[in-house]
């Protein structure tokens, strides 16, 4: 309940992650507002008494960011349709040679995600979306420890 899990808390660690790139320009975005019935983040509790019903993330600027569910879908990813994503979108994720991936993380260098968050949120089940391991998209609570997160970095052709 403090927000201190999920794809929220990759924006920092990526932003100064990326930060002294000088080959790649900044890049403005705003993730939005979603308007949520329950959830702890946005002062709603689980009778569904609401002192707000919204969670704002404010405007950004950085050299990287995480992808959107509508870029995902662009893509050709679909709710639970296994292989649906391009490979490069689950690849190096645990397991995913079972599904067309050319490498699996085990631990080690890559650590031992089973997906990667999206910045787009599930509001009516308090859920965030991600690419998951078999190449699709879902929804998952935010504070499930087995997510990562996959840098977007937009390059001007």
């Amino acid at each position: 309940n403090d927000n201190s899990k999920g794809p929220t808390t990759i924006l920092p660690v990526l932003e100064a992650a990326t930060s002294t790139w000088n080959n790649v320009l900044d890049q403005t975005y705003t993730l939005g507002t979603t308007i949520f019935k329950d959830n702890p983040y946005t002062e709603c509790n689980h009778d569904s008494v609401c002192t707000g019903n919204k969670y704002t993330l404010p405007e950004r600027t950085a050299k990287a960011r995480m992808i959107t569910l509508q870029e995902a879908r662009g893509l050709g990813c679909t709710k639970a349709t296994e292989q649906s994503c391009p490979v490069w979108m689950y690849n190096y994720l645990n397991v995913s040679t079972s599904y067309g991936g050319t490498v699996n993380q085990g631990g080690g260098e890559y650590g031992n995600n089973w997906g990667y968050w999206m910045s787009s949120a599930y509001p009516t089940r308090n859920c965030v979306w991600y690419i998951y391991n078999a190449g699709g998209s879902a929804e998952q609570f935010p504070w499930k420890l087995d997510q990562g997160g996959r840098a977007v970095v937009q390059i001007r052709k």
